[in-house]
């Protein structure tokens, strides 16, 4: 099976936030709320991720949901970027609009899973329905030749006529 293109960029976002999770800390209470601001993006996207993936293999499109979920990795890229320069108060704005946008794909995920699961069970009900009538279609279409060539058949037997050879010694 072919790697998704949205969990190669997954794996490699997450990897860029490990690298950077080792980086500077900041200090006072700005540097908490935003470090925890990070914290709750992070989590935020490794969920609404694992809907995402849900959702997919439930047989959901979700082409738009990862566009959207790359985005909010990227947001929280960004939001790394200026945590560690510095800047916590457009580091804490990125990382609560990553938890937002995170959020609403996690729902849109669920919503759709479920869409999918619902569908994929409508579909098994209707296979099995018409599977049922395919075979009784067919078996009353056997037996409707069976009986239309068994009276030909018998006109055509009643309708000879027997001859009588003789036999020369």
């Amino acid at each position: 099976m072919a790697p998704r293109p949205f969990s190669l960029s997954f794996v490699l976002l997450i990897s860029v936030f490990s690298a950077f999770m080792l980086g500077a800390c900041a200090s006072g209470s700005g540097g908490d709320e935003a470090a925890s601001a990070l914290a709750r993006a992070e989590e935020a996207v490794i969920s609404a991720y694992g809907a995402v993936l849900e959702a997919e293999g439930a047989g959901a499109d979700v082409r738009d949901l990862a566009d959207r979920l790359n985005n909010a990795c990227s947001l929280l890229v960004e939001a790394r970027f200026f945590y560690d320069a510095g800047n916590l108060d457009e580091a804490f704005r990125l990382a609560n609009l990553c938890v937002e946008i995170s959020g609403d794909v996690a729902r849109e995920a669920v919503i759709l899973r479920n869409l999918a699961v619902g569908q994929a069970e409508w579909n098994f009900r209707v296979t099995i329905a018409l599977s049922f009538l395919s075979i009784a279609a067919i078996t009353c279409a056997s037996f409707y030749g069976w009986r239309v060539f068994k009276k030909r058949y018998f006109r055509r037997v009643l309708g000879m006529k027997p001859e009588v050879v003789s036999v020369e010694p």
